[in-house]
Protein backbone atom coordinates (compact mmCIF):
# COMPACT_ATOMS: atom_id res chain seq x y z
CA UNK A 1 0.00 0.00 0.00
CA UNK A 2 1.18 3.48 -0.92
CA UNK A 3 1.85 6.41 1.83
CA UNK A 4 0.97 9.47 0.26
CA UNK A 5 2.22 12.91 1.90
CA UNK A 6 -0.38 15.91 1.81
CA UNK A 7 2.65 18.69 2.92
CA UNK A 8 1.62 22.07 4.42
CA UNK A 9 3.78 24.43 1.38
CA UNK A 10 2.81 27.54 2.61
CA UNK A 11 4.47 27.12 6.05
CA UNK A 12 7.16 25.44 4.75
CA UNK A 13 8.46 27.94 1.77
CA UNK A 14 7.61 30.91 4.51
CA UNK A 15 9.72 29.71 7.05
CA UNK A 16 12.07 28.76 4.52
CA UNK A 17 12.14 32.09 3.20
CA UNK A 18 12.21 33.56 6.28
CA UNK A 19 15.36 32.00 7.75
CA UNK A 20 17.39 32.29 4.62
CA UNK A 21 16.96 36.64 4.99
CA UNK A 22 19.51 38.68 6.22
CA UNK A 23 19.43 42.68 7.14
CA UNK A 24 22.07 44.28 5.79
CA UNK A 25 23.32 47.98 7.19
CA UNK A 26 24.60 49.81 4.55
CA UNK A 27 25.33 53.31 6.64
CA UNK A 28 24.70 53.67 10.22
CA UNK A 29 24.95 57.49 10.26
CA UNK A 30 22.10 57.52 7.19
CA UNK A 31 20.14 54.50 8.63
CA UNK A 32 20.14 52.61 5.58
CA UNK A 33 19.21 49.14 5.87
CA UNK A 34 18.09 46.20 3.32
CA UNK A 35 16.74 42.66 3.44
CA UNK A 36 18.52 40.20 1.11
CA UNK A 37 18.05 36.49 0.60
CA UNK A 38 19.60 33.82 -0.68
CA UNK A 39 17.24 31.93 -3.35
CA UNK A 40 19.63 28.87 -3.91
CA UNK A 41 20.37 28.25 -0.49
CA UNK A 42 16.65 28.25 0.59
CA UNK A 43 15.40 25.97 -2.62
CA UNK A 44 18.24 23.26 -1.19
CA UNK A 45 16.65 23.54 2.15
CA UNK A 46 12.99 23.07 0.91
CA UNK A 47 14.64 19.59 -0.94
CA UNK A 48 16.40 18.57 1.86
CA UNK A 49 13.09 19.34 3.83
CA UNK A 50 10.51 17.14 1.43
CA UNK A 51 12.98 14.44 1.44
CA UNK A 52 13.93 14.45 5.47
CA UNK A 53 9.84 14.25 5.67
CA UNK A 54 9.27 11.71 2.92
CA UNK A 55 11.93 9.35 4.36
CA UNK A 56 11.59 9.75 7.81
CA UNK A 57 7.47 9.07 7.54
CA UNK A 58 8.76 6.06 4.39
CA UNK A 59 6.68 7.81 2.18
CA UNK A 60 5.96 6.98 -1.31
CA UNK A 61 4.87 10.10 -2.57
CA UNK A 62 4.30 13.83 -1.98
CA UNK A 63 2.21 16.57 -2.67
CA UNK A 64 2.82 20.14 -1.91
CA UNK A 65 -0.45 21.67 -0.96
CA UNK A 66 -0.91 25.88 -1.76
CA UNK A 67 -3.49 28.49 -0.95
CA UNK A 68 -4.79 30.23 -3.58
CA UNK A 69 -5.35 34.09 -4.13
CA UNK A 70 -8.70 33.97 -3.30
CA UNK A 71 -10.89 33.02 -0.24
CA UNK A 72 -13.79 31.94 -0.23
CA UNK A 73 -13.92 32.78 3.65
CA UNK A 74 -14.26 36.14 2.27
CA UNK A 75 -17.43 35.66 1.01
CA UNK A 76 -18.62 34.31 4.79
CA UNK A 77 -17.44 37.42 6.96
CA UNK A 78 -15.01 40.45 5.20
CA UNK A 79 -12.88 40.67 8.06
CA UNK A 80 -11.67 37.16 7.92
CA UNK A 81 -8.04 37.40 8.08
CA UNK A 82 -8.02 41.58 7.94
CA UNK A 83 -5.26 41.50 10.45
CA UNK A 84 -2.97 40.14 7.96
CA UNK A 85 -3.25 43.15 5.79
CA UNK A 86 0.17 45.08 5.22
CA UNK A 87 2.21 42.39 6.77
CA UNK A 88 5.46 41.62 4.50
CA UNK A 89 5.81 38.03 3.08
CA UNK A 90 9.61 37.28 3.57
CA UNK A 91 11.57 38.68 0.19
CA UNK A 92 11.75 35.68 -1.49
CA UNK A 93 8.91 33.74 -0.84
CA UNK A 94 6.94 34.27 -4.69
CA UNK A 95 10.32 32.86 -5.97
CA UNK A 96 10.39 29.45 -3.51
CA UNK A 97 6.59 28.82 -4.84
CA UNK A 98 7.48 29.33 -8.27
CA UNK A 99 9.77 27.11 -7.92
CA UNK A 100 7.93 24.05 -5.84
CA UNK A 101 5.17 24.57 -8.60
CA UNK A 102 7.91 23.44 -10.80
CA UNK A 103 10.03 20.84 -9.03
CA UNK A 104 6.96 19.41 -7.23
CA UNK A 105 3.70 17.80 -7.60
CA UNK A 106 1.22 20.50 -6.17
CA UNK A 107 -2.05 20.81 -5.78
CA UNK A 108 -3.59 24.65 -5.38
CA UNK A 109 -6.95 25.17 -5.74
CA UNK A 110 -9.26 28.05 -6.75
CA UNK A 111 -10.68 29.97 -3.38
CA UNK A 112 -9.15 27.60 -1.06
CA UNK A 113 -6.56 27.40 1.23
CA UNK A 114 -3.79 24.90 1.23
CA UNK A 115 -5.52 23.57 4.49
CA UNK A 116 -8.90 22.92 3.03
CA UNK A 117 -6.61 20.88 -0.12
CA UNK A 118 -4.82 18.53 2.77
CA UNK A 119 -8.02 18.13 4.36
CA UNK A 120 -10.21 17.79 0.86
CA UNK A 121 -7.12 15.12 -0.59
CA UNK A 122 -6.78 13.39 2.85
CA UNK A 123 -10.31 12.22 3.27
CA UNK A 124 -10.99 11.78 -0.67
CA UNK A 125 -10.96 8.35 -2.72
CA UNK A 126 -8.84 9.94 -5.25
CA UNK A 127 -5.48 9.14 -3.70
CA UNK A 128 -5.33 5.55 -2.81
CA UNK A 129 -3.17 3.67 0.30
CA UNK A 130 -2.46 5.93 3.52
CA UNK A 131 -2.12 9.83 2.97
CA UNK A 132 -0.78 11.59 6.23
CA UNK A 133 -0.96 15.23 6.68
CA UNK A 134 2.08 17.44 7.17
CA UNK A 135 1.38 20.28 9.08
CA UNK A 136 2.41 22.24 12.07
CA UNK A 137 -1.17 23.93 11.74
CA UNK A 138 -3.84 23.06 14.72
CA UNK A 139 -6.36 23.79 12.40
CA UNK A 140 -6.03 20.07 10.93
CA UNK A 141 -6.81 18.44 13.86
CA UNK A 142 -10.30 18.63 12.38
CA UNK A 143 -9.20 16.07 9.80
CA UNK A 144 -10.14 12.78 10.27
CA UNK A 145 -7.11 10.16 9.31
CA UNK A 146 -3.12 10.55 10.17
CA UNK A 147 -1.52 13.91 10.80
CA UNK A 148 2.31 14.89 11.40
CA UNK A 149 3.18 17.97 13.48
CA UNK A 150 6.75 18.18 13.18
CA UNK A 151 7.20 19.81 16.80
CA UNK A 152 5.59 16.53 18.13
CA UNK A 153 7.78 14.14 16.07
CA UNK A 154 5.34 11.32 15.27
CA UNK A 155 1.79 10.83 13.06
CA UNK A 156 -1.03 11.03 15.33
CA UNK A 157 -4.54 9.25 14.24
CA UNK A 158 -7.60 11.63 14.27
CA UNK A 159 -10.38 9.73 15.16
CA UNK A 160 -13.90 11.16 12.96
CA UNK A 161 -15.03 12.06 16.67
CA UNK A 162 -12.03 13.66 17.69
CA UNK A 163 -12.27 15.93 14.24
CA UNK A 164 -15.91 16.63 14.68
CA UNK A 165 -15.07 18.04 18.32
CA UNK A 166 -11.71 20.04 17.53
CA UNK A 167 -14.24 21.77 14.70
CA UNK A 168 -16.78 22.28 17.40
CA UNK A 169 -13.85 23.73 19.82
CA UNK A 170 -12.40 26.42 17.01
CA UNK A 171 -16.31 27.44 16.28
CA UNK A 172 -16.08 28.61 20.45
CA UNK A 173 -12.72 29.59 20.85
CA UNK A 174 -12.06 31.24 17.19
CA UNK A 175 -8.59 32.00 15.87
CA UNK A 176 -6.78 35.45 16.41
CA UNK A 177 -4.14 34.17 13.81
CA UNK A 178 -7.10 33.98 10.86
CA UNK A 179 -9.04 36.87 12.55
CA UNK A 180 -12.39 35.49 13.48
CA UNK A 181 -13.36 36.27 16.59
CA UNK A 182 -15.41 32.74 17.47
CA UNK A 183 -17.58 33.37 21.20
CA UNK A 184 -16.31 36.35 22.89
CA UNK A 185 -14.92 35.37 25.72
CA UNK A 186 -14.52 32.11 25.44
CA UNK A 187 -10.96 30.10 25.88
CA UNK A 188 -9.94 26.51 25.27
CA UNK A 189 -11.04 25.62 28.91
CA UNK A 190 -14.18 27.33 28.47
CA UNK A 191 -14.70 25.54 25.17
CA UNK A 192 -14.23 22.03 26.70
CA UNK A 193 -16.83 22.76 29.64
CA UNK A 194 -19.47 24.25 27.26
CA UNK A 195 -18.80 20.65 25.21
CA UNK A 196 -19.71 18.36 27.54
CA UNK A 197 -21.09 15.91 24.85
CA UNK A 198 -20.12 17.38 21.84
CA UNK A 199 -22.14 18.65 19.95
CA UNK A 200 -24.03 21.38 18.16
CA UNK A 201 -26.76 21.89 20.57
CA UNK A 202 -24.66 22.63 23.08
CA UNK A 203 -22.51 25.47 20.77
CA UNK A 204 -25.65 27.17 19.75
CA UNK A 205 -26.75 27.23 23.67
CA UNK A 206 -23.65 29.16 24.40
CA UNK A 207 -23.47 31.90 21.76
CA UNK A 208 -27.58 32.54 22.53
CA UNK A 209 -25.98 33.07 26.04
CA UNK A 210 -24.18 35.75 25.03
CA UNK A 211 -27.22 37.27 22.83
CA UNK A 212 -25.84 35.90 19.32
CA UNK A 213 -28.36 33.76 17.61
CA UNK A 214 -27.17 30.05 15.42
CA UNK A 215 -26.54 32.31 12.62
CA UNK A 216 -24.02 33.63 13.72
CA UNK A 217 -22.45 30.22 15.45
CA UNK A 218 -23.13 28.59 11.71
CA UNK A 219 -20.89 31.66 10.15
CA UNK A 220 -18.13 31.39 12.72
CA UNK A 221 -17.68 27.35 11.99
CA UNK A 222 -18.02 28.13 8.55
CA UNK A 223 -15.04 30.33 9.16
CA UNK A 224 -13.54 27.78 11.32
CA UNK A 225 -14.26 24.79 9.06
CA UNK A 226 -11.57 22.97 7.28
CA UNK A 227 -13.19 21.16 4.12
CA UNK A 228 -13.21 17.62 3.82
CA UNK A 229 -14.24 15.58 0.35
CA UNK A 230 -18.05 16.01 1.47
CA UNK A 231 -17.67 19.54 0.93
CA UNK A 232 -15.99 20.35 -1.95
CA UNK A 233 -16.38 17.92 -5.27
CA UNK A 234 -12.97 18.00 -6.77
CA UNK A 235 -14.76 16.81 -10.45
CA UNK A 236 -16.99 19.68 -10.62
CA UNK A 237 -15.06 22.09 -8.61
CA UNK A 238 -18.18 23.22 -6.59
CA UNK A 239 -18.00 24.18 -2.89
CA UNK A 240 -20.86 23.46 -0.28
CA UNK A 241 -20.61 25.46 2.97
CA UNK A 242 -20.86 23.59 6.41
CA UNK A 243 -24.58 23.69 7.23
CA UNK A 244 -25.71 21.83 10.64
CA UNK A 245 -27.42 18.66 10.17
CA UNK A 246 -30.84 18.97 11.22
CA UNK A 247 -32.50 15.82 13.05
CA UNK A 248 -35.02 14.05 11.15
CA UNK A 249 -38.75 14.02 12.69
Amino acid sequence: MTTTLLIDADILIHQTAASCEQIICWDQAEDIWSVTADAREAKQRVDCDVRWYKDHLNADKVILCFTAPDNFRNDVAEYYKSNRKGQRKPTIFPELRRYCLDAYRCRVIDRLEADDVMGILSTSRSIKGTKIIVSEDKDLLQIPGYVYRPSEGEVRKITKREADRWFLTQTLTGDSTDGYPGLPGCGPKTAEKILEVGCWDEVVQAYEKKGLGEDEAVRQAQLARILRTTEYNLKTKKLKLWTPERKKV
